[in-house]
């Protein structure tokens, strides 16, 4: 991430290079409202751990392989299998690691929560009500692997697959519980599906770009699939979304 990428996350945190106050150091990546803020010591947002200027790009991490293999276990029928425990594990190694090199970096001085985890805070959580401490659920798996991936893709890819809190997945019952559909327009007439179980209810695709590819590509678009340019197309399931190719190609009709 760039120094000024940071003009785009939702929690703000900052360095020298964006936020024009001369005093701030390179190690201080908190964001402070103005230079008078700066001056009290006064931390308007520290960021997340993951959007933060020092911040590493998770692109493939022990961790979610480890929840994979927890999920295809669980399909199996093992709902006692060790790799749950090792994903949510694995993340605190790796959380541990960036933050013990922040300490090294002096970071730690201005903003304390950037300073290593304590052990004893590690364990307790480990064996808190908060893990599933003997037969795991997949909500279970999910929602830690939602936790250890916060920032990514893969979120939004496992909550279609689930279709969301519908409950209508397999036997796995509601794996995101509480999730419903946002209001994505003001008004009504680009919904579609009535309930949680219909897979149009819920957002599964963006729709392309109308300046791009519906302008100047829509022939091609439409050949793909003919609803490409409808308003309700972020609904439409993908092709990987379906448990067949038939039913994938009843949404194309």
């Amino acid at each position: 991430m760039l120094a000024g990428d940071t003009a785009y996350v939702n929690l703000r945190s900052s360095a020298i290079a964006t936020s024009g106050i001369p005093a701030q150091g390179p190690s201080d990546v908190s964001w402070y409202q103005s230079a008078a803020a700066f001056n009290a010591g006064v931390v308007a947002s520290t960021g997340s751990f993951q959007v933060r200027p020092v911040s590493d790009q998770e692109i493939l991490t022990y961790h979610e392989m480890c929840f994979i293999k927890a999920e295809g276990y669980m399909r199996k029928g093992d709902v006692a299998n060790a790799a749950y425990l090792a994903g949510i594990q694995a993340h605190m190694d790796m959380m541990q690691a960036k933050l013990t090199s922040w300490r090294a970096a002096g970071c730690t001085t201005t903003n304390p929560d950037m300073a290593p985890m304590k052990a004893s805070d590690i364990s307790a959580y480990m064996t808190s009500a908060a893990v599933a401490q003997g037969n795991v659920t997949m909500s279970d798996i999910m929602l830690q692997k939602y936790l250890a991936m916060g920032c990514s893709i893969e979120n939004w890819n496992d909550m279609r697959r689930f279709n969301f809190s519908a409950g209508n997945i397999g036997g796995f019952g509601v794996v995101y519980p509480g999730i419903n559909r946002g209001p994505l327009f003001a008004g009504t007439a680009a919904y579609t599906g009535t309930t949680i179980a219909d897979p149009r209810y819920w957002p599964r695709r963006w729709s392309l770009p109308t300046t791009i590819e519906l302008r100047y590509n829509l022939n091609n678009a439409l050949a793909l699939n003919s609803h490409v340019a409808d308003p309700n197309i972020w609904s439409m399931p993908v092709w990987w979304d379906c448990s067949t190719d038939a039913e994938y190609s009843g949404y194309l009709k």
